[in-house]
């Protein structure tokens, strides 16, 4: 699974955050072809449901909606990335 993918990558680092970020960013990009397609799939399917709606206020308020809805699943990768980068320790001060 990713998770199990990114908490290798982040282990098999060893402490070294660039290299975790590079294998964590390779493992993103990797799955973010995922995320758009199961995005595509969401909006058709919110936008069949709209087409069906009778009702033009709940009608608009899909059609409304879409653009959120897909980006919000686009963007996951990113939101990962910025959780790994936050969640890093601070690199500690090299020996003298």
């Amino acid at each position: 699974t990713m998770q199990a993918e990114l908490v290798a990558a982040v282990e098999a680092a060893n402490g070294e955050q660039a290299k975790a970020a590079a294998d964590v960013d390779a493992i993103l990009v990797r799955y973010q072809p995922e995320f758009d397609a199961f995005a595509a799939k969401l909006e058709a399917f919110v936008q069949g449901e709209a087409d069906k709606e009778t009702d033009p206020a709940r009608k608009a308020e899909m059609l409304a909606a879409l653009p959120e809805l897909g980006n919000a699943i686009r963007t996951i990768p990113a939101q990962i990335r910025a959780g790994f980068v936050s969640e890093q320790p601070a690199a500690a001060p090299a020996a003298q």
